[in-house]
């Protein structure tokens, strides 16, 4: 908590030299910060007294002049007045993070629905569920730590440095090489050598945003709008054309919603920056979406962990029809793709999804037993969707496919 009233207090006093030295006033300054959907409980209540006491000391503003969002649903306000959003009927903006993908829904320009879960683009980088946070076993880190040149010797001495570092995670290692991939062939070798691998990432997210909004009585969104800089993955990694990212929509959601859908989709520039200019389009009067819906691929709810494992038998069949979906959707795309000619029609995609027709079930229920039942009381609120525990798991045994 002292930490982070510090670091707090360094951003604020940046704040305050920038408007000063631009003949701004203290006293008209408004601060808006904005927080993740998954901050709960005590969590919250801190930054909130931090930022209000900081502001109060730093500023000498009032309370009223700090602000608080949601930056899942901030990027709206700005892609809507960029006049990004074709139509506001049902509009969707997908924030895809390095540990999390948030989802915020908006009916006539009102957030009506937001839910976030752990799968951001660091599940690509990462080992799965392993124990070690040190272990070096994601195949894409294999893949290239004994051959991946850089062009600067000062960004090869750390590279070196970093692989032979027990404490250097290969999620930690792959950001330094993608943070620099101007110097090196990181870039293209992604896409050239694991396409199937972020394609299925993504087959995930949009499934279980169209089950969760289908199960929960929502339309199929007319616009679909992404944020965040995780999300860069899909036009560096996949496709950049859009109309091929609308294709791959409109196919899970003729699946999941029936008939046919003509998706509006943008993959805008400002996918990082979108949130802080939201914040300044947002009206403050504006209603918090609902976020405390929890999905865990079920139409039923439950209140704790103990209630979840109770009926985890039946959560379990439902989602492994959903998983069976899953995979046949991910066939079909992979097979559009193709005839697209996005992924070369000689590639063999059919390691791909074979692995993602494998068994789920049994690291459905060990991880659901390792990372859930045995690590928190019956009584805790379990603020993550149980859907992914084995997406995750498939996810980091197909960077191994070769």
């Amino acid at each position: 908590e002292n930490m982070l009233s510090l670091f707090v207090r360094e951003l604020l006093l940046i704040i305050k030299c920038d408007i000063l030295q631009r003949n701004g006033e203290l006293a008209k300054t408004h601060i808006v910060w904005f927080k993740p959907l998954s901050f709960m409980g005590n969590m919250q209540d801190m930054y909130n007294n931090i930022w209000q006491s900081e502001t109060t000391d730093i500023l000498s503003i009032r309370k009223e002049q700090v602000s608080c969002f949601s930056e899942s649903e901030a990027p709206y306000y700005y892609y809507k007045k960029r006049d990004y959003i074709a139509n506001s009927d049902a509009v969707t903006v997908i924030d895809i993070g390095g540990g999390s993908t948030d989802f915020a829904y908006f009916v006539d320009n009102k957030p009506v629905m937001a839910n976030s879960v752990h799968f951001g683009c660091d599940v690509l980088w990462e080992n799965g569920f392993n124990d070690f946070a040190n272990v070096k076993e994601n195949g894409i880190y294999l893949r290239y730590a004994s051959n991946l040149r850089f062009g600067r010797q000062d960004l090869e001495d750390l590279n070196e440095c970093y692989k032979n570092v027990d404490a250097m995670k290969t999620k930690d290692i792959i950001n330094f090489w993608l943070t620099n991939e101007k110097y090196c062939d990181i870039k293209k070798n992604l896409s050239k050598d694991f396409k199937p691998v972020f394609i299925y990432h993504l087959t995930s997210i949009l499934y279980y945003m169209s089950c969760m909004y289908k199960d929960n009585g929502k339309d199929a969104p007319k616009t679909i709008v992404f944020s965040g800089n995780g999300s860069k993955y899909i036009d560096n990694y996949i496709c950049s054309d859009e109309k091929i990212l609308k294709k791959i929509i409109d196919m899970i959601f003729n699946r999941v919603f029936g008939g046919e859908h003509d998706v509006h989709i943008k993959l805008p520039e400002e996918r990082k920056e979108s949130t802080c200019y939201g914040g300044l389009y947002r009206d403050v009067n504006a209603v918090e979406p609902e976020s405390d819906k929890i999905y865990h691929g079920d139409s039923v709810t439950f209140k704790n962990i103990g209630e979840l494992t109770k009926n985890f038998n039946a959560l379990k069949s439902t989602l492994l029809a959903k998983y069976e979906e899953l995979s046949t959707i991910y066939e079909e795309i992979l097979n559009m793709l193709k005839q697209q000619r996005v992924i070369d029609n000689l590639a063999d995609t059919r390691k791909y999804v074979d692995a993602a027709k494998e068994d789920m079930g049994t690291p459905l229920s060990t991880y659901y037993k390792k990372e859930v039942s045995d690590v928190y009381s019956e009584e805790t609120i379990y603020n993550d969707s149980v859907f992914f525990l084995p997406v995750i798991n498939k996810v980091f045994e197909m960077t191994k496919i070769l």
